[in-house]
Formats: structure tokens, C-alpha cells, sequence
């Protein structure tokens, strides 16, 4: 057994060149590690490529696609039995991957996926727990509809198996397009999770998706609109159903973000249809407000709104 690391990463070169080497260490598990470099513009492959290691493979992506389109790309560069999924400010710990190998090992015919909590540098941990049963796909719906549950960052690995009959969704925006893949995956195959950390996560790494003033996560989130439509209506086509049933707080969040990017791509009435629905789900919450107060006062009043809230 095989396992390769994708970590995607754009303008981080000192922590991708962390992530690596945390990879690097993990003995004879490790088949490769692949990178995929977003276009960021700076001497990240130069600096890997000084490592001498050759299970270390950058790619320079030749347009920016951001972390989700980017993912899309890397998995289908790996070619290991297993994949982890790290992000470039993420480290694994060690014997990671020997813990994920056991996983494996012990687990049915059937498994997809198997993963662990990530350890962040101020000391807590996401999720702040993890089923220790193996999980089905309804269970992972549920699961991942949980207030402390796995929509949280957390360490996974994917079975090459599996990366065979799905993708990474080919679209911009980030946090819809990993809920429609993780639960494209729970459709192929069961899931285990160890409890202990095994990676490790900085929390003030640039670039990141929720980090930075109001404005810029304004124009990033600008920026992501118009692929939210689109992907947004792929989950409800392939999990909606599945999502009203066994996680409807999950779906509700998800409408509702999916609202406030059709707001910004100047789409009222996706909008309003997102925004009701959540609400049905999941009850009114000051977030509806803010996106009804757009759909009341036009699409600039919401950018301001937005950037005095966040």
C-alpha cells in the first residue's frame, strides 16, 4: 500500500516547502508528493526542486483557478492506492500515515475514505470529535451536518479506487465543491476516522479563505460568485434529497451561503429561493437578514453591508 499527498497551494512558498517535508518523513508509506502550484508567480517550484527528492512533483498551473479548481487538477496527477488531501499550510504529523495505513487495513472491503482531526497551532482541534464507527453514506450526511461535525477542516484520504468514478467538481468556489465531493465519495464506499490529530494546521496563513479584511474577502467572494450557482445546483441534483433528509442544518447552511453568492453575481432570484428554503430548513437568522436587506436594497447596498459585517 501506497499513499500520495496533493497539496494545492498558491503564494505560501515557506509553508509549502513545510508541508512537503512533513510528507517526506514518513517513510516507506509515502509513494509521491504532488503540488500543484496555482500560478502564484513565485519561486515555489524552485524551492521544492532544491529539496533533491524525487517523490517530490510541482506543477505550475498556467491560470490562477483558485484552492477548489486546483484540487480538481491534483487528484487526477496521483496515482498512489490512496490519496491525502493537505493544504499547503498544513503539516502531517509523524507515523501519519502508518496510523492511516491501519485504518485501511482493519476496515471493510468497501472503504473510501479514512481520516483524522487536525491539530491548529493555537491548540484546539477540528472536529472536536470524529465517529469511531465506520460511517455509511447517510451516516456521513448526518455526520457532516453537525454543529462540531466534519464540514470542519479535517485530514483525509481518498482511495484511488474511488478517484477513478469521481472528481473534484471543476469550479472556482471552494466549500461547495469539497461537500459535493466528500459526498460523491460516501456514494462509492464507507468511511473511518481515527481520533488523534494527524495533521497539524496554521491559522495565519495568507491567502487563506476566510482570513483577511472584510474588503478582500469581499472580492474574493466576488470573485467565486458565479461558480456558486452552478455547483450549488449539482448537489441539490445528486445529495439534495438525501441532505433534506438526514442533514437539512447542513443544506440550510449551504442554500444560504449559495444566497448571498448569488447576490453578488447579481442573481436576486436564486437568491430569494436559496434564502427561503434555508430558512425553512433551519429557521431565520441574522445572515437571512443581511441577504434579505440585499434583495430589498439592490446589490451595492449588500457589499456594504457586507464588508460592515463580514
Amino acid at each position: 500500500m501506497k499513499f500520495d499527498v496533493a497539496i494545492t497551494t498558491y503564494r505560501r512558498p515557506e509553508l509549502a516547502v513545510a508541508a512537503v517535508k512533513s510528507c517526506l518523513g514518513q517513510g516507506p508509506l509515502l509513494g509521491e508528493v504532488v503540488v500543484l502550484d496555482d500560478a502564484g508567480g513565485d519561486d515555489t517550484a524552485e524551492r521544492l526542486a532544491a529539496l533533491g527528492d524525487p517523490r517530490v512533483r510541482c506543477h505550475v498551473a498556467e491560470s490562477n483557478g483558485g484552492m477548489s479548481m486546483s484540487r480538481h487538477r491534483v487528484l487526477k496527477l496521483c496515482r498512489s492506492d490512496w490519496v491525502v488531501l493537505l493544504d499547503s499550510d498544513w503539516e502531517l504529523r509523524g507515523g501519519a500515515l502508518v496510523e492511516l495505513a491501519a485504518l485501511v487495513e482493519s476496515g471493510p472491503k468497501d472503504l473510501a475514505l479514512v481520516g483524522s482531526r487536525l491539530q491548529w497551532d493555537t491548540g484546539f482541534c477540528t472536529p472536536p470529535g470524529v465517529p469511531l464507527e465506520v460511517l455509511d453514506y447517510e451516516d456521513q450526511i448526518r455526520w457532516r451536518s453537525r454543529p462540531e461535525g466534519l464540514w470542519q477542516d479535517n485530514l483525509a484520504a481518498i482511495s484511488q479506487r474511488v478517484l477513478g468514478q469521481v472528481e473534484w467538481p471543476p469550479f472556482r468556489i471552494g466549500w461547495h465543491a469539497n461537500t459535493v465531493f466528500f459526498l460523491d465519495v460516501a456514494r462509492h464506499g464507507s468511511a473511518r476516522f481515527s481520533p488523534n490529530c494527524l495533521g497539524y494546521q496554521k491559522s495565519d496563513a495568507p491567502f487563506g479563505d476566510s482570513r483577511g479584511s472584510r474588503q478582500s474577502l469581499l472580492a474574493r467572494r466576488a470573485l467565486d460568485a458565479p461558480s456558486s450557482a452552478p455547483v450549488c445546483e449539482l448537489l441539490l441534483e445528486r445529495h439534495g434529497d438525501a441532505m433534506r433528509q438526514h442533514g437539512p442544518r447542513l443544506l440550510a447552511s449551504i442554500l444560504c451561503s449559495s444566497a448571498m453568492y448569488a447576490m453578488l453575481d447579481g442573481d436576486p432570484t436564486r437568491a430569494r429561493k436559496w434564502l427561503l428554503e434555508s430558512a425553512r430548513l433551519n429557521g431565520w437568522t441574522l445572515r437571512h437578514s443581511a441577504i434579505a436587506f440585499g434583495l430589498i436594497c439592490g446589490r451595492a447596498a449588500f457589499k456594504r453591508l457586507y464588508t460592515l459585517l463580514g
